[in-house]
């Protein structure tokens, strides 16, 4: 137990003074692994960057074959598989400096039907990351990240 202790403390300096990357909230593994994936990357880096692997600087290929995937590889639904292993390629580096877009999530249902019968709405939601400009997939990040949709129920009883 004590080497494992070490082992996160040498860990958690290496976020802390690495590169200021650290976890904001002192319970990220109460949240799970799930938290640091889509829909709730984008709270997960602000939230629990060290504890989601988010520490290490994303601007290396990890695999040698990444243009092989071609640009398909570097949008939704495979945004994250992207970011382990072909953030060089997909244009996921430090956007500091440069001017930056946006690569889009999935939308996602949230809410039901506004109604139980008839016409109604429901809400549906999405995610964003910023990338390089002119990354493959990449818009500009003025899109909505919340939409009403129609939906429609079986008809009222009269």
């Amino acid at each position: 137990m004590e080497f494992l202790f070490l082992l996160m403390l040498a860990s958690y300096l290496v976020c802390c003074y690495g590169d200021q990357c650290m976890d904001v909230l002192p319970d990220c593994r109460e949240y799970t692994l799930t938290a640091c994936e889509l829909p709730y990357r984008n709270w997960a880096y602000h939230n629990c960057a060290a504890y989601c692997g988010f520490c290490r600087k994303p601007c290396d290929d990890v695999i040698s074959d990444c243009v092989e995937y071609g640009a398909g590889a570097c949008k939704a639904p495979y945004v994250s598989w992207a970011i382990s292993n072909c953030a060089k390629t997909c244009g996921f580096c430090d956007l500091s400096k440069e001017k930056a877009q946006c690569v889009y999530s999935d939308w996602m249902t949230v809410s039901d039907c506004s109604v139980t019968c008839g016409s109604g709405y429901k809400t549906e939601v999405r995610s964003f990351l910023k990338v390089k400009d002119k990354t493959p997939g990449s818009k500009d990040c003025k899109e909505d990240l919340e939409r009403y949709t129609k939906c429609e129920l079986s008809p009222c009883p009269v």
